[in-house]
């Protein structure tokens, strides 16, 4: 029962993922396609698991706590805490450290503006 309570907690972390892939510009996804290889990839699943390693970082367990029985399904248990990510083996993606070293050079804002609205010229793209 413990490992299908996890699975569900870790199949939520990879469905924020994936509707944050849904969220990037045009712009911003053929540009990454235009780059290719570990660039196209640190820019279309780095950054993206970048942005979902933030969302859920933001969000503390207890302030998850409300969704448990929704995420857990007929697998809720009370007496067991939402789990933290490092603990889900979510298989985070390598080149989300690269994209942790864009957001570093080119600033977050910056990356946010490229990702969802296009402005690839602000990470140095055009």
């Amino acid at each position: 029962m413990e490992k299908n309570r996890l699975q569900l907690w870790k199949l939520f972390h990879v469905s924020i993922h994936e509707y944050i892939h849904t969220l990037a510009h045009k712009r911003y996804k053929d540009w990454a396609i235009r780059l290719g290889g570990s660039q196209k990839h640190t820019l279309k699943e780095g950054v993206c698991e970048f942005f979902t390693l933030n969302i859920r970082a933001k969000y503390t367990p207890a302030a998850l706590a409300i969704f448990k029985p929704l995420i857990e399904g007929g697998f809720y248990d009370p007496t067991k805490g939402v789990p933290k990510v490092e603990s889900l083996d979510v298989g985070v993606y390598s080149s989300n450290a690269e994209a942790e070293r864009v957001a570093g050079i080119v600033g977050i804002n910056n990356v946010q503006l490229a990702y969802f609205r296009g402005h690839i010229e602000r990470m140095g793209g055009q």
